[in-house]
């Protein structure tokens, strides 16, 4: 947990004390889970004030794990939480390609450039992907399937998060089983090997954006 809220930081034997003082009673509240500690201990990192570690250790939610969570989710930029909700479209244990995933975020119109900005939209996307990276919400697994490409995948526990956040705007049919879409859902992921049963229900959507995977 240390490690995550404190790797890079420049303190003297004092400011350290406190830190670790203050680090060891929100520890107690994350009951132990290794994905908890990561995941706030990386976001206590991004504001190294004895204050706010004070303020996110008094948290009614923390001693829930989910809770623990989905406060380091509210403190996302909003464009970085859009694209995280956007990955609750792809199956648990799904292995992400940097690249083509932040394809799709541009192609979803999620990315965002300033007026007055030199930044083209595929660099402020890679920056939303670094961002959850950092913050542990994707995890990297190289050398997947044999290859030395870096894939990416996303914790169990953050995977039911995303879904949570993301609602009936992403909707998921995997296998033949049929479902009733959502009547507001805006992107779908569908794997079947019988994928024109579903074509009349899709077409009936009327707000459905243009992904259709």
């Amino acid at each position: 947990f240390m490690h995550y809220a404190l790797d890079g930081a420049t303190l003297d034997n004092h400011e350290l004390e406190t830190f670790q003082m203050i680090g060891k009673q929100i520890l107690k509240k994350l009951k132990g889970s290794p994905l908890a500690a990561t995941v706030v201990g990386a976001r206590l990192r991004k504001n190294l004030k004895a204050t706010f570690w004070r303020r996110v250790g008094d948290q009614d939610m923390l001693p829930d794990t989910m809770g623990a969570l989905w406060r380091s989710y509210q403190h996302l930029d909003g464009q970085i939480r859009r694209c995280f909700a956007y990955c609750s479209l792809f199956p648990q244990g799904y292995m992400f390609k940097r690249d083509e995933l932040v394809d799709l975020w541009i192609a979803e119109g999620f990315i965002k450039t300033t007026n007055n900005s030199d930044e083209h939209m595929e660099d402020v996307a890679q920056k939303c992907f670094d961002e959850l990276v950092s913050c542990s919400f994707l995890e990297t697994r190289k050398y997947a399937f044999g290859r030395k490409d870096e894939w990416f995948t996303m914790h169990d526990l953050l995977h039911e998060l995303v879904v949570m956040v993301a609602g009936n705007d992403c909707f998921r049919i995997e296998g033949s089983e049929m479902k009733e879409f959502p009547p507001d859902v805006r992107h779908l992921y569908v794997r079947s090997k019988d994928q024109v049963k579903f074509t009349e229900q899709i077409c009936k959507l009327q707000k459905t954006a243009h992904t259709d995977i």
